[in-house]
């Protein structure tokens, strides 16, 4: 009898460990362990202090530079983790400021906007340096498009067409996640992104090279399966 009662004990206990046990190690894999899609929404500013770039006559040529200000930068994002890896497309959209345009000996001072959009794939390694903080750093390729204004010059002369251009691009990032709850955390980001050049068409042409712009940025990522 007691032999049938211990049989049955230890039975129970095997029964509830086999039920407890993977439910204990499911609740101790962090949030980095997890495999979460995720959504992503991003804002900041972004740096490129110029753009240099030649001017064809048809004939002669000339260097050119357009001197830039601080501009802007939004992007959106959608992705999955896996574990410490995570994978995302993101599109992102920026302009930059031109304050002055030099051509040659000439310097003018100028109003325009550069504007550029990239579509990349990412992606990033990240690791856990408190209960809410973790870092992560990643890279990213894709398809980017710029274009640059036309700028004309107080001598009536139109040397700075509008170009335009499209081709692939590569960016790196690092960055820290705060973690504000299960289901969202806010992160700082900082990044390069390699945009393309660009030419115009009709004489005089301008021909611009590719060029890094740096940005940093706020954002929210939220969770969601």
């Amino acid at each position: 009898m007691k032999k049938m009662q211990f049989n049955a004990r230890l039975s129970a206990f095997l029964m509830g460990a086999a039920v407890a046990v993977p439910a204990l190690a499911q609740s101790q894999i962090p949030d980095e362990e997890r495999r979460n899609n995720y959504w992503a929404v991003q804002g900041g500013v972004n740096h490129l202090s110029s753009w240099p770039g030649v001017v064809d006559f048809g004939g002669p040529r000339a260097d050119a530079t357009l001197t830039l200000k601080r501009g802007s930068t939004f992007g959106l994002v959608l992705g999955r983790q896996y574990g410490k890896a995570r994978y995302d497309i993101e599109y992102q959209h920026g302009s930059l400021k031109v304050s002055d345009v030099k051509l040659a000996a000439l310097s003018q001072a100028v109003s325009a906007s550069i504007k550029y959009d990239v579509l990349t794939v990412n992606a990033y390694r990240q690791g856990r340096f408190s209960d809410s903080m973790l870092g992560f750093v990643g890279i990213g390729v894709g398809y980017g498009r710029v274009n640059l204004p036309t700028i004309g010059l107080s001598n009536g002369c139109k040397c700075f067409s509008e170009a335009s251009r499209g081709s692939g691009v590569v960016q790196v990032r690092t960055g820290l996640d705060y973690e504000l709850s299960e289901d969202g955390l806010a992160y700082l980001q900082l990044g390069w992104t390699r945009l393309p050049g660009a030419k115009s068409g009709a004489l005089p042409s301008v021909t611009y090279g590719r060029r890094s712009v740096a940005m940093l940025s706020v954002g929210y990522r939220g969770r969601f399966n």
